[in-house]
C-alpha cells in the first residue's frame, strides 16, 4: 500500500475514535427494539402504559423529536389532546431548529462526518417529509378536538407548506447525490438499481403509492377546516384535489356539490351533478348537523435491516473491493381491520374509506431515496476496506481481522422511523338530526365481517356544527374521542 492510501486509512481510524463520543451510543442500538415495549403496550390498548414507558427512555439529542412523535401518538389515542399537542409542538420546534440554522454547527458537521465513518444513525433524525406533514396534520386534528379552530387552520397551512417544499428538497438531494457519485467515479444508476433489487418484492407498494407528495387526508381535513372558517373558495380547491387523487372517495362528492352551489359556480355544479348522479345531496338538511369520522387504522410498517453487495473501484492499479452494506427495508405488520362502520344508535351511517396509504408512502419514500442512502454507505465501505488493508500491512492478519470485525459491528442500517403511525388514514362524513346519540364503531375485515367494536359514547350533534370523532385502531382493538366544533 502506498503512503497516500496508508495516511488516508490511518486518518479515518483516528477520526473514528474522535467522533464516536459525539455520535453517542445510539449508533450501536436498534430504535425499533428501544421502543418495542411501549409499542407493544399500545397494541394491547394500553395507551397510558405506552406513554409511561416512553417517559422512562432517555433519547439522545438527535433522536428527541422522534421519541416525542411516538409519545404524542400514544397521548392522542388516550384522548389527552393537550399533552399530545405539547409533545408534538416540541417535536416541530426541534425540526424547525434544524431547518432554520443559517450555518452548520460544529456538532452537525461532526455528526455528518461520523455518519461517513460509523453509520447513518450518527445524523440527528429530521423526519421524512411525509412524517412531518402528518405531524402538522395530527396537530390540526388535536386542536379540532379541543375546539380550537384557529390553531387547526394554522397547522394545515403549515402542513401544506411542508408538502410543497418536499418535492423540491427531494429533487435537490437526488441531484447532489448524483454529483457526488460522479466525483467518486461511481455509477449512480447501477448503485440505485442494485439497492432497489433488495426492495423488488415491494414494487407493488411503490406502484400503489402514486404521488406521495400529495396527501389527500390532509387536503380533506383542510377543506373541512376552511369551510368552517368561511373560506369556501379554499375548501372547494382542496376538495377538488381530494377527488382528483381519490375519485372513489364518496364523502367529498357531497362537499363538491355543496361548495359549487354556495359559490354560484353553476357550470361546475352541473358537471358534478352529472358525474355523481341525483342521489348525492348538495346541502345539509335544516335541523341537522355533520359528523366527520377520522380513522387512523392499523399499524404502519417498521424498518428492518438487509444486506446489499457491491463491487467498488478503488482507483488505478488497485483491484476492486467486494463490500456489503446494511440498509433499511420496511416490514409490513399484520392488520386484520380494513375499515370501520359508524353506528348511530342501531343505524349504520356509513363505512370509512382510505385517503392516505402510509404503508405505500413509506416504501415509496425509501425507494426514491435509495441513491443518497447508498452513497454514504459506499463511502463508509470504501474507507473500511482501506483501513483493513492498512491494518493488515501494519499488524498482519490479526490487525486486519480486528478492523473487519469493527466494521461489521458499526455497519448498521438506520432503522429509525415513526413506528406508531397507522397503516392508513381513513374518513367518513355523515349527517344526523340535532340531538344526542349512542355511537360505536364496528371494525370490519376486508370482507365486511365485524371483528371488534369501539364504543364512542354519547355523541352530540348540533345544527350548523361539526361533530368530530377521532379514532385509532391497532389489531382488532381501538379507542375514540369526540368533540362538537361550531363553525366560525
Amino acid at each position: 500500500m502506498n503512503t497516500t492510501w496508508r495516511i488516508k486509512a490511518l486518518w479515518a481510524a483516528g477520526a473514528l475514535l474522535c467522533l464516536l463520543p459525539l455520535a453517542g451510543c445510539s449508533v450501536l442500538t436498534s430504535y425499533p427494539a428501544t421502543v418495542e415495549k411501549a409499542q407493544n403496550a399500545f397494541d394491547r390498548g394500553d395507551a397510558a402504559g405506552a406513554v409511561a414507558l416512553m417517559e422512562k427512555l432517555s433519547p439522545s439529542d438527535g433522536d428527541a423529536a422522534l421519541y416525542l412523535m411516538e409519545k404524542g401518538t400514544f397521548l392522542r389515542a388516550a384522548a389527552d389532546y393537550a399533552a399530545g399537542n405539547a409533545a408534538w409542538l416540541e417535536a416541530l420546534r426541534i425540526f424547525r431548529e434544524f431547518d432554520d440554522r443559517a450555518t452548520i454547527s460544529f456538532r452537525d458537521s461532526a455528526a455528518f462526518a461520523a455518519s461517513l465513518l460509523l453509520n447513518d444513525k450518527a445524523i440527528p433524525y429530521r423526519g421524512t417529509f411525509y412524517e412531518r406533514v402528518l405531524l402538522n396534520t395530527f396537530l390540526a386534528a388535536n386542536f379540532l378536538m379541543q375546539g380550537n379552530l384557529e390553531n387547526a387552520r394554522v397547522m394545515v397551512m403549515q402542513a401544506d407548506q411542508r408538502q410543497r417544499a418536499a418535492r423540491e428538497e427531494y429533487e435537490k438531494e437526488i441531484t447532489k447525490s448524483r454529483e457526488e457519485t460522479q466525483k467518486k467515479n461511481l455509477n449512480a444508476d447501477e448503485i440505485t438499481a442494485r439497492l432497489r433489487n433488495g426492495y423488488d418484492d415491494q414494487r407493488a407498494f411503490v406502484e400503489k403509492a402514486g404521488n406521495i407528495y400529495q396527501n389527500a387526508f390532509m387536503f380533506y381535513l383542510s377543506a373541512i377546516i376552511f369551510e368552517m372558517t368561511g373560506e369556501v373558495d379554499n375548501a372547494y380547491i382542496l376538495a377538488r384535489r381530494v377527488h382528483e387523487q381519490n375519485p372513489a372517495f364518496l364523502p367529498v362528492r357531497a362537499d363538491l356539490l355543496r361548495y359549487a352551489k354556495q359559490l354560484g359556480r353553476h357550470d361546475e355544479y352541473e358537471r358534478w351533478r352529472s358525474a355523481f348522479g341525483p342521489d348525492v345531496p348538495d346541502a345539509i338538511p335544516a335541523g341537522q348537523g355533520r359528523i366527520v369520522l377520522l380513522l387512523a387504522c392499523g399499524n404502519g410498517p417498521v424498518k428492518e435491516e438487509i444486506k446489499v453487495f457491491f463491487t467498488l473501484p478503488l482507483g488505478a492499479n488497485r483491484p476492486p473491493a467486494h463490500v456489503t452494506i446494511a440498509v433499511p427495508k420496511y416490514r409490513m405488520r399484520p392488520n386484520p381491520v380494513a375499515s370501520a362502520r359508524l353506528m348511530i344508535g342501531d343505524n349504520p351511517a356509513g363505512v370509512t374509506q382510505p385517503l392516505m396509504d402510509i404503508e405505500a408512502t413509506a416504501v415509496k419514500e425509501l425507494w426514491d431515496r435509495a441513491l443518497g442512502m447508498a452513497f454514504r454507505q459506499i463511502l463508509r465501505a470504501t474507507g473500511r476496506v482501506l483501513a483493513g488493508e492498512a491494518a493488515r500491512e501494519k499488524g498482519g492478519d490479526v490487525g486486519y481481522l480486528a478492523t473487519v470485525a469493527a466494521g461489521f459491528i458499526l455497519e448498521q442500517a438506520d432503522l429509525r422511523s415513526w413506528i406508531s403511525l397507522p397503516r392508513d388514514l381513513q374518513a367518513l362524513r355523515a349527517t344526523a338530526p340535532a340531538g344526542e346519540y349512542p355511537v360505536r364503531l364496528d371494525l370490519l375485515s376486508p370482507g365486511g365481517v365485524v371483528l371488534g367494536q369501539v364504543p364512542v359514547g354519547t355523541v352530540a350533534v348540533k345544527e350548523g356544527a361539526v361533530t368530530f370523532i377521532d379514532a385509532r385502531t391497532t389489531g382488532v382493538r381501538g379507542a375514540a374521542g369526540h368533540a362538537v366544533v361550531p363553525a366560525r
